[in-house]
């Protein structure tokens, strides 16, 4: 799925941020491409997996699915953070740059 340029924005926000107050974070990059034989083939890491994740200094790790509003997170993407929150990381869906400091800080 093409990601809408607002979300890459906002994702690129949210990186410069975490980074700037000395968090590791990834960007997950994941699709699909036609193979010469016409089949699909899929890339990346599982549908579900959030689009950033990353650890604090203190070895917390987090996982952020960055939606921009209307659009909302799949019951895929639900579910993955569901299972990572009940792990003990710091997890979920975010809209704002502040939104994800606030998961990653632990005040949300």
């Amino acid at each position: 799925m093409q990601r809408n340029n607002k979300e890459s924005i906002l994702l690129s926000e949210i990186i410069k941020a975490l980074y700037d107050k000395g968090y590791k974070v990834f960007r997950v990059n994941a699709g699909s491409v036609k193979t010469i034989s016409g089949r699909w083939f899929r890339t990346g890491v599982p549908a579900g997996h959030p689009d950033l994740y990353g650890h604090r200094q203190d070895g917390r790790i987090f996982y952020l699915e960055v939606k921009v509003k209307p659009n909302k997170a799949t019951d895929k993407q639900l579910a993955f953070i569901a299972e990572a929150k009940e792990n003990g990381a710091l997890a979920g869906v975010v809209y704002s740059v502040q939104e994800a400091l606030d998961i990653v800080e632990g005040t949300a």
